[in-house]
């Protein structure tokens, strides 16, 4: 069986984030746990987001430190 070749991503292909962190170029942060959706609506509902969307995109904003 012949050897797989890893896969070594270039510099090019990731950002370097919060705190150091190496993203994929493409990174959007998701939720992930069912806690986090629950807690997301809540913060909806008092007005610290308008949707989930805006929530995700927030935080990948904050991630990758951009502005």
């Amino acid at each position: 069986m012949p050897k797989q070749k890893r896969f070594i991503p270039s510099q090019n292909e990731y950002v370097i984030g919060l705190f150091g962190e190496k993203y994929p170029k493409d990174f959007r942060y998701k939720i992930s746990t069912e806690w986090e959706l629950a807690e997301v609506k809540w913060l909806i509902s008092e007005g610290d987001f308008e949707s989930i969307e805006d929530y995700e995109l927030s935080t990948t904003r904050l991630l990758l430190n951009q502005s």
